[in-house]
């Protein structure tokens, strides 16, 4: 009498690899769905406009004049980060000195959150970057803006 037996014609090593694969695959995919560019773009955009109407209260102390806001929205190649948001708002203050605020964002579950903020201060001089805690002002105020 013979007995069947099942063979693999993989062993454990591989399907491991290729278990690891396919879930790295559809985490790849899931996350490239839930982060359209252009949704996150619309939402970055509401988030600035939002910023642009509160940007005095937020940063008009100091000696500041004025107060110029630039974005940007960027697909990236990371499965972590796919999309990013840049947001650079140069403090004037009709001097040669001026106080840079650079603060990335991240988009993901819907949402933008503050990930990393560099301080500038720029004289005739030259410049000096600071990285700074995302606790440190104005991150916490310039947040409430995006959500």
């Amino acid at each position: 009498m013979h007995t069947a037996q099942s063979t693999s014609l993989l062993n454990p090593a591989m399907k491991f690899a290729i278990t690891v694969f396919f879930l790295l695959l559809t985490a790849h995919y899931n996350l490239s769905i839930a982060a359209d560019p252009q949704e996150a773009a619309k939402l970055f955009q509401a988030g600035v406009a939002r910023l642009e109407e509160r940007k005095n209260e937020i940063f008009g102390g100091g000696g500041t004049t004025s107060v110029d806001i630039q974005y940007d929205v960027k697909k990236t190649d990371s499965v972590i980060q796919p999309i990013i948001g840049v947001l650079v708002i140069t403090e004037n203050t009709g001097t040669p000195v001026h106080l840079i605020h650079d603060i990335t964002f991240s988009f993901s579950n819907g949402a933008w959150t503050a990930t990393k903020y560099t301080r500038t201060i720029t004289t005739s001089a030259g410049s000096n970057d600071y990285d700074e805690k995302l606790s440190s002002r104005p991150v916490p105020q310039v947040q409430e803006c995006f959500k």
